[in-house]
């Protein structure tokens, strides 16, 4: 793990990390959030995290996504959904930009 991290896990959550997953400066992993409409109301889901990823710099993962083994996660990403196994994803928001051949 590198420096800069800010994780922040909501009551209620769970933050799972797969084995060998590992990550670069600065990320920003949350497993909760306000309300779109009323933001007194805040909302947690689980985030997991595969094993065998790469998380690159910068990169923020919001509530309840799932990523697969053997991801990798380009630098400046934010990830608002779930990605499978074996992809390369990159963007704002992220998108699957190669498969891995594994």
């Amino acid at each position: 793990m590198s420096g800069g991290a800010y994780i922040a896990v909501a009551p209620n959550t769970k933050l799972k990390i797969g084995k060998d997953t590992l990550w670069a400066w600065n990320i920003n992993i949350q497993t909760g959030n306000h309300d779109f409409y009323d933001r007194s109301k805040f909302t947690g889901q689980d985030v997991v995290i595969g094993r065998n990823c790469w998380i690159g710099g910068n990169v923020s993962i919001l509530p309840g996504v799932t990523l697969g083994d053997n991801v990798t996660v380009g630098a400046n990403t934010v990830v608002t959904k779930s990605f499978p196994s074996n992809v390369v994803i990159a963007g704002c928001p992220a998108k699957v930009i190669r498969t891995l051949e594994i």
